[in-house]
């Protein structure tokens, strides 16, 4: 099972072709449901926060920047409790794939950067 592109997925479907499970697990690893999207944050530079419903967990943080820079989020304003002095490279990214709980209060992440970032937070709720 692995995470691939959306053409490489299509070319696994073919009108009247025999579908391999490998494929279905792969469609399913590549697949984002729409409840899956998340949070887009728009961090002027200095930093900014992002409140999350409770209930649910967050496991990926996508930090993306168009100058080279480090970043830091915490759970506290200038903390990094969770991410601390990260790089990122001019019109790169870094993701932070970790499993963390917002139970049963909403849940406060604060980005830290000395210029803007644009951070995507995937949050899966409960059902």
């Amino acid at each position: 099972m692995a995470i691939k592109p959306r053409q490489e997925l299509k070319g696994e479907f073919v009108t009247g072709g025999k579908i391999k499970k490998t494929a279905i697990d792969d469609w399913h690893d590549s697949y984002v449901h729409k409840s899956e999207l998340g949070v887009l944050l728009n961090v002027p530079a200095g930093g900014a926060s992002a409140v999350l419903s409770a209930g649910g967990f967050i496991d990926r943080i996508i930090v993306s920047s168009a100058t080279a820079q480090d970043v830091s989020i915490g759970t506290a304003p200038g903390g990094t409790q969770v991410v601390d002095n990260q790089p990122v490279a001019a019109n790169g990214h870094f993701i932070h794939a970790e499993d963390f709980f917002a139970n049963n209060a909403p849940l406060t992440l604060y980005f830290t950067s000395p210029n803007p970032i644009t951070v995507r937070i995937r949050k899966t709720q409960f059902t």
